[in-house]
């Protein structure tokens, strides 16, 4: 009877230890560098769209399908984008992206420290979108649903914000890219962006393909 006993305990023991790995590993998982199922993505330009399109100053976009929302921002040029069951929504849940002329970065919503951040050089002078290059449209901050496709520049910055789909994107992605004034992609820079499942950080060099550098599950 006392060996069974034994028995019985070192079983539980076995189990308790192996749902502790099971979390363990379920935690790794979403905190891993870069995704199992993509290495990166090959760039396309902004000069694949063709101009005019919009430049914003102040709006809320939407990407159309998700909870994902963007505050753009002016004076100075901010990209905020985050999950959100709606615009008016108080809270936020998950990791939000941070682009700027700056600075990209990606923080947990219930955190103002920086999982990933990394400085930006750009090319010194004037905006890519500045005042008197493509007419700034009505700055009243409205929301807009985007789908994939979409493309537009942010007023007196050089981010230009696209929605494409890449592998292991995890659907349409929001991304933010740095492009100069002949629409060429700033080499090196960062290309950041959020999809319905992650956020993604790429790195902006002289290849053609991008690898990603940052990765993390959106929740």
């Amino acid at each position: 009877m006392r060996q069974s006993h034994v028995l019985r305990r070192d079983s539980c023991t076995v189990f308790v230890a192996a749902l502790a790995l099971a979390a363990l590993l379920a935690v790794a998982s979403a905190t891993l560098a870069v995704p199992a199922n993509g290495a990166g993505h090959t760039r396309s330009g902004a000069g694949a769209w063709t101009p005019p399109y919009p430049v914003l100053a102040a709006q809320i976009l939407h990407l159309a399908g998700t909870q994902i929302y963007c505050n753009v921002n002016a004076g100075p040029a901010l990209v905020d984008c985050f999950p959100k069951a709606s615009p008016s929504a108080g809270s936020r849940n998950g990791y939000l992206i941070e682009a700027s002329d700056k600075r990209v970065s990606v923080e947990p919503t219930t955190s103002n420290k920086p999982t990933f951040s990394k400085p930006l050089i750009l090319p010194k002078g004037t905006a890519t979108y500045g005042s008197g290059q493509i007419s700034i449209g009505n700055s009243r901050i409205t929301t807009v649903v985007v789908h994939k496709g979409y493309i537009a520049g942010i007023a007196f910055s050089h981010m230009t914000l696209t929605v494409q789909t890449f592998a292991g994107s995890g659907g349409p992605m929001l991304l933010v890219s740095y492009f100069d004034k002949q629409r060429h992609s700033v080499i090196p820079s960062y290309e950041i962006g959020i999809s319905a499942r992650y956020v993604t950080v790429y790195k902006v060099g002289k290849a053609a393909k991008e690898p990603v550098v940052y990765w993390h599950a959106l929740r």
